[in-house]
């Protein structure tokens, strides 16, 4: 039995570990709010929201965009009603709310971690021959915190933190389930959180099938019944089943999601993304909805989208890929690998180099198991097959980062050193490696925020899917000036230069219907007087009541062009023919 005082010491590590996750969260989202960060990807998720919150189903469902994270931020959007400049600041506090659940959900992870080392450990040797339990604890929050402030990144608004919050939930119920009698609760929570997972993400719909497999071999391997699967299938089925059968009848055919295919015609088969406009040598078809292409100098891309969508292009890509197919081309795919593997090696390597270091000369003299026979690695071998997957088509750190962690639980479970003098040090000399590792990525991590916020530079542009215009304003203030010029919610806009992240037009409820690519700003403003107008006219032709451009080089307003306020941007309005003329001026 533990004495009180070193359970007590226990708690108070425990609680420390879980004080410092959350006050690094909040340092981050206080962050995110006050430099109003929005990735492009969580434009189009609260885009999402408000078509599911007034019901506006077809443009609800999406195989770009899964529909949980974004059901989430429409329920609470409608709930709060916040005021335009405070809508992202909602979303991040509930991007917080997000990462305490993946909290609590890592520590039944760690809970069920600890407990099977403890007992293997026990089993199998004295208690010396384990790392100390400060050292178990502290790598493993340490991870937790790795995964989800330094690689996901609280300042992007993505579904990446709840999804961590899945993968670290089945991976504790993979390793609770060898510890029950028959399993068949375990199996349905399993199968309940892997079903809420695709409903976060698609890319659960075949990490899931591999997890019933990676449990299926096991079983065989435990003796146990493969029956026991059922109630787990089941379970998920009876989740995720009604959104895969409404895209499905939405997209005209069988289909978990647009997203893996689409992605892999961007990265893989190197499709142009969001202006498709030609046919590649790589990719078969033509897409059925092409966009139109002015014959202007720089072209004036036009795109018809649905009521309440910010930028189309973005929001359902499904739909402007539609009719291409892929053409497997194995240079490409074999370069799309070593790509990624380099990926994995900044991760593993360079990034924890001393913590991956430290694990394997504690592997390299331990004593030898089965190790597919022990249970504490099937999360494990769960981590290993989502990085599998992702390594043929497109990886980022955000992705990998909860199923590192999975990994990580299997190889920190496997530590066992010969019981012999001087071992115990050793043990305790690789557990401060590892916790030092980890802590030193996450310090350079937020010195590295931490200069960019003194420099004032845009954390808004900073996110790991968004784009940079070369504007640095803050979305609310743009977005405020063009209301003040008098645009509308829903009015139709014409954007000159970086569409895809524009956060502004979110916040003003603006439609982008047409756009100018960011590489052509300077050839627009560089262009013939009538060059100039012919463009306007593309957009008024368009649809498009008013054009925001990027500045020229020389960061004036040239006649016609009037300046939004000082965020840079410059607005005309347009009137259906080649006649446009400028906006209100914002009071200064």
């Amino acid at each position: 039995m533990t004495p009180p005082r070193i359970e007590r010491r226990r708690d108070l590590l425990l609680t420390a570990f879980r004080i410092t996750a959350i006050a690094l969260a909040a340092v981050n989202v206080a962050a995110a709010i006050v430099a109003e960060s929005m990735s492009e990807d969580g434009i189009n998720y609260l885009d999402q929201g408000d078509a599911w919150m007034r019901g506006d189903w077809d443009v609800a469902i999406n195989g770009t965009w899964s529909p949980l994270y974004s059901v989430i931020l429409g329920l609470v959007l409608r709930i709060v009603r916040p005021p335009m400049h405070w809508e992202f600041a909602v979303a991040h506090v509930v991007n917080f709310g997000i990462f305490l659940l993946a909290l609590a959900c890592f520590e039944f992870l760690w809970r069920q971690a600890t407990d099977r080392y403890d007992a293997a450990v026990t089993a199998e040797s004295s208690r010396a021959d384990r790392l100390p339990r400060w050292a178990f604890q502290g790598a493993g929050y340490g991870l937790f915190i790795w995964a989800t402030v330094t690689q996901i990144r609280l300042f992007a608004v993505t579904p990446d933190m709840l999804v961590a919050a899945v993968v670290f939930l089945a991976g504790g119920l993979m390793l609770r389930l060898p510890a029950t009698s028959d399993g068949r609760r375990t199996m349905i929570a399993l199968g309940a959180a892997l079903g809420a997972g695709y409903l976060g993400k698609a890319v659960l719909f075949p990490l899931a099938i591999a997890a019933f497999a990676i449990v299926a071999l096991w079983l065989r391997r435990a003796s146990r019944p493969l029956r026991l699967l059922l109630p787990g299938l089941a379970a998920f089925a009876l989740v995720a089943a009604p959104f895969l059968i409404a895209l499905s009848l939405e997209t005209g055919r069988p289909t978990f999601g647009e997203v893996g295919r689409v992605t892999y015609l961007k990265h893989v088969l190197h499709a142009p993304f969001p202006h498709y406009e030609s046919g590649s040598p790589h990719i078969a078809g033509a897409p059925l909805h092409p966009i139109a292409r002015s014959e202007t100098s720089p072209p004036v891309h036009t795109f018809a989208g649905p009521p309440g969508v910010t930028y189309p292009l973005a929001y359902d890509q499904g739909h402007w890929y539609a009719g291409l197919r892929p053409r497997f081309r194995p240079a490409l795919q074999l370069q799309a690998i070593a790509l990624n593997l380099q990926r994995y090696f900044e991760l593993f390597v360079r990034g924890q180099g001393l913590m991956l270091g430290a694990i394997l000369v504690v592997l390299l003299t331990r004593r030898l198991q089965r190790p597919f026979a022990a249970s504490g690695w099937l999360p494990g071998v769960f981590g290993l097959s989502a990085l599998g997957l992702y390594s043929l088509v497109y990886a980022e750190g955000r992705y990998l980062a909860p199923f590192v962690v999975l990994i990580w639980t299997a190889l920190l479970l496997s530590v066992r050193l010969r019981q012999s003098e001087g071992q115990s040090g050793w043990l305790a000399a690789s557990g401060a490696v590892v916790i030092l590792s980890l802590f030193a990525n996450i310090a350079v991590f937020h010195l590295d925020g931490f200069n960019a916020l003194v420099r004032i530079a845009p954390v808004a542009s900073a996110g790991p899917v968004s784009r940079t215009s070369g504007v640095s304003a803050r979305p609310s203030d743009v977005a405020g000036a063009l209301r003040y010029a008098g645009l509308t919610p829903g009015a139709p806009i014409g954007v000159i230069g970086e569409a895809v992240a524009a956060s502004w037009a979110r916040l003003a409820r603006l439609r982008i219907v047409a756009d100018v690519a960011p590489g052509r700003v300077q050839d627009f403003w560089a262009a013939p007087p009538d060059e100039q107008h012919a463009v306007l006219a593309a957009f008024a032709r368009a649809g498009a009541t008013a054009v925001v451009a990027e500045p020229p080089a020389t960061g004036e307003a040239p006649p016609g062009w009037t300046p939004l306020g000082d965020t840079g941007y410059l607005a005309r309005v347009t009137d259906g023919g080649a006649r446009s003329r400028g906006v209100r001026a914002p009071t200064p």
